[in-house]
């Protein structure tokens, strides 16, 4: 009886680890697929504080700067751009429309599949007036662990859909959680799209004890070309909006769209 379950273990145990070398051949081979290193990465930095850029592993820009993606404003006169990345709606784009409106601030805002299909109206809402609409992936997957094609619908799927409702996209791309590879920055970039990270960034997808969190933790990192990254489902973001703007302001820089002039797209 012992020696039968021991030899039931014993099995078990050897399809694990057949499963667990299926799936790193697998992810050998979408690495070979392009013929480009699929190693997966996480976009991320060192802090530094007010003025000046945060630290960026070499590795990360080197690829970057390959596939022309974009993480900092060239700029020299003390100019950011806002984005905001929305997996979903929860209700607060409206409040963040209206705070921008009254700025007079142009934003991109980087959306998922399931936002077009459940915001339509809001979609329409933040073209018309003036801002970017974002490729954010359809399905917020990480993008390392699929195949080309399957990176290609992700990303084409979301331009299919925006062009339908939108009339056109601005060709910007922000790989889901930042998580990316050398292949996916490649993947896009054949797609026609532009991938843009960020230099600044708070953690607001989880609520904050003290809202004012959110202002300082823009504030405190402000630097020249920075670009702001938000979530757009963050209500602590939301309501603290009109504060983190003015408090930009206040400190002597300026907003600007990630691409300037915008031209809204063609109906």
């Amino acid at each position: 009886m012992m020696l039968g379950k021991a030899k039931w273990l014993l099995i078990a145990g050897l399809a694990v680890l057949l499963a667990v070398a299926w799936a790193a051949a697998g992810t050998d081979l979408v690495s070979r697929e392009q013929g480009v290193d699929n190693t997966r990465l996480s976009w991320g930095f060192v802090k530094r504080g007010a003025g000046k850029p945060p630290l960026i592993d070499r590795t990360l820009t080197d690829l970057a700067d390959q596939y022309g993606a974009l993480y900092m404003l060239t700029t020299g006169n003390r100019t950011v751009a806002l984005t905001f990345n929305l997996g979903y709606e929860a209700g607060y784009t409206d409040d963040i429309l209206k705070v921008l409106e009254q700025e007079g601030i142009r934003a991109a805002f980087f959306v998922t599949g399931h936002w077009l299909e459940t915001a339509p109206a809001l979609a329409k809402q933040v073209v018309q007036e003036g801002h970017l609409l974002g490729n954010h992936s359809w399905s917020h997957k990480d993008l390392t662990a699929l195949s080309d094609e399957e990176v290609r619908l992700e990303i084409m799927r979301w331009d299919e859909a925006a062009r339908d409702l939108v009339g056109d996209t601005h060709g910007l791309f922000r790989p889901p959680a930042g998580v990316f590879s050398e292949r996916v920055l490649k993947l896009a970039r054949d797609l026609g799209y532009s991938t843009v990270f960020w230099t600044i960034a708070i953690v607001d997808w989880v609520p904050m004890e003290d809202p004012s969190l959110a202002v300082r933790g823009v504030v405190n990192y402000l630097h020249d070309g920075a670009i702001i990254m938000l979530h757009g489902t963050s209500q602590d973001v939301a309501e603290q909006l009109e504060v983190i703007v003015d408090s930009v302001i206040a400190a002597g820089y300026r907003f600007r769209p990630l691409l300037e002039p915008i031209t809204p797209p063609a109906r």
